[in-house]
């Protein structure tokens, strides 16, 4: 299956669909490309490209067509979400990044970029007002972990204007993995926002070269298994926005903040997956500091829950912190025992104590039905 829909998007990339399999253009390949959130852009390029009747009458076409009309009415949705937001972040600093901001600056149309939620940033001394005036509006706090150390996110789920479902994920902090999270601070991001436009207005947006690195650098934030196809189109797109000046910002502000290789890598992929016009003179100079950057030891990292755990550990700046993520990790705070694990399959209460031992044996069984 993934061969399959390799093949479909390397024809919907190159706009020549004369390689393809009748076994390609299938219920399973339309299944695929979905879940690596390319079904409306490959819809689209079936259309624009002018594809032979063979490809147009496909089951493959017939899906893909189904999920862009389904995207098409979602994004109407977002847009009334982003104007219900306005008022609780009125007179608040916040930057939209990720899905929202991409899709609405650099995808050719909003729809194609799907998403499940919207992406804020906000100053850590804002995060209590931010609460408040969430909860104000009818914004429920669902479970999360208050641990800095662990988690700098918070979700939130409300209504926007009739009625429609709102996912918001509030940050504090760009990433929950530490090396990335100083790379790219509050305040670096800070300096290169701009004001947002259109459905983004009056938030912030980052720039189109913090914006690549956004985008690398959550694609590296994820394990390998988790790495969607869709987050290499975000680059493919924002590689294509940015003029020969910013190219040349990019390579000098990705070795600043270290991070270059993970750039780099992202952009290969894209390369390889899409044919994005990025030249090897770019990915080497990009590469070049790879051995002194620990992020770039993200690209290659063992698939496994304890080793991505084990390498935050070790970026953390200080014993301390090394000290309070361990311990947050295995004492979480007593609001999140409390509605993660303190409720039995029959609905009553469990005590906190026999919160934290339901979480302990839920992870010993988790761990031992991996090695079964």
């Amino acid at each position: 299956m993934a061969g399959a829909a390799r093949r479909v998007v390397h024809a919907a990339a190159s706009g020549s669909w004369t390689n393809l399999l009748d076994s390609d253009l299938n219920l399973d390949t339309a299944r695929k490309l979905s879940l690596e959130g390319l079904s409306g852009w490959v819809a689209a390029r079936i259309d624009e490209t002018d594809a032979p009747a063979s490809i147009q009458e496909s089951a493959l076409a017939g899906m893909l067509r189904k999920h862009r009309r389904r995207l098409a009415a979602q994004e109407i949705a977002w847009e009334q979400a982003l104007l219900a937001l306005r008022q609780p972040f009125d007179g608040i600093w916040a930057l939209v990044f990720k899905g929202a901001h991409l899709a609405q600056d650099v995808y050719p149309t909003p729809a194609i970029r799907p998403r499940s939620d919207i992406d804020l940033i906000i100053e850590p001394s804002d995060r209590e007002e931010v609460r408040s005036r969430l909860r104000e509006h009818g914004f429920e706090r669902i479970t999360s972990i208050d641990a800095p150390a662990l988690s700098v996110e918070e979700c939130f789920v409300g209504n926007g204007p009739g009625g429609a479902p709102i996912a918001l994920d509030v940050h504090i902090a760009f990433s929950n993995r530490p090396v990335l999270r100083e790379a790219l601070t509050i305040a670096r991001l800070r300096s290169g926002a701009e004001r947002g436009r259109q459905a983004l207005a009056p938030f912030h947006t980052p720039g189109l070269v913090d914006a690549l690195q956004i985008a690398a650098l959550h694609r590296l934030g994820h394990r390998r298994s988790e790495r969607r196809w869709g987050w290499l189109l975000d680059l493919q797109y924002l590689w294509l926005a940015l003029d020969s000046r910013q190219r040349e910002r990019l390579v000098a502000s990705a070795l600043e903040r270290r991070v270059g290789a993970a750039c780099a890598d992202g952009l290969r992929e894209a390369r390889t997956l899409f044919g994005t016009a990025v030249d090897d003179r770019v990915l080497v100079e990009l590469s070049s500091h790879a051995s002194r950057e620990l992020s770039s030891r993200l690209i290659d990292l063992p698939d496994t829950e304890l080793a991505h755990f084990l390498f935050d550990l070790r970026c953390q700046s200080g014993g301390g912190k090394r000290l309070a993520m361990l311990f947050q990790h295995a004492f979480p705070d007593r609001t999140y025992m409390r509605e993660a694990f303190g409720r039995r399959p029959d609905g009553s209460r469990r005590t906190l104590a026999g919160a934290y031992a339901s979480r302990l044996y839920a992870g010993v069984r988790k761990r031992l039905s991996r090695r079964a």
